[in-house]
């Protein structure tokens, strides 16, 4: 494996976890809305 290859990986795989993070934090937040409303 390069160098090259390993960095893209490894961007790619931080991408998807923040983006997992952001959906979590933003689904939670709007149930915990919706439940006190």
């Amino acid at each position: 494996m390069s160098v090259l290859t390993a960095v893209q990986l490894s961007r790619s795989i931080k991408a998807t976890f923040h983006g997992a993070i952001a959906d979590i934090t933003w689904i939670t937040h709007h149930q915990k809305r919706r439940t006190q409303n």
